[in-house]
């Protein structure tokens, strides 16, 4: 999967429609902009430091989600982390 794939399928009308597609985007966008991840081409290491983030981004006293909450919340967007969307995104990215 590629980023601009998973754009594809977020805007797909069963996802799009829904209002979460835009959501999912978003979400994973910022997670890779936190991991310093290039949205533009993704290697197999990528999508191995994603994946290794799906635990860590359920956990709430994980040290990895507490300095995603800060820098989340620094930029406004702590809410995609606090709402699942971020845990959501990487599962359907995946």
């Amino acid at each position: 999967m590629n980023f601009s794939g998973f754009e594809y399928y977020c805007e797909t009308p069963d996802v799009g429609l829904s209002g979460k597609g835009k959501s999912y985007k978003n979400a994973i966008q910022y997670l890779c902009d936190f991991l310093r991840i290039s949205t533009f081409s993704f290697s197999s290491k990528d999508l191995e430091i994603i994946k290794s983030k799906e635990y860590d981004v359920s956990s709430t006293n994980s040290e990895f989600y507490k300095e995603l909450m800060k820098y989340l919340t620094a930029n406004g967007r702590s809410s995609y982390l606090r709402s699942g969307f971020i845990k959501s995104c990487i599962t359907i990215f995946l």
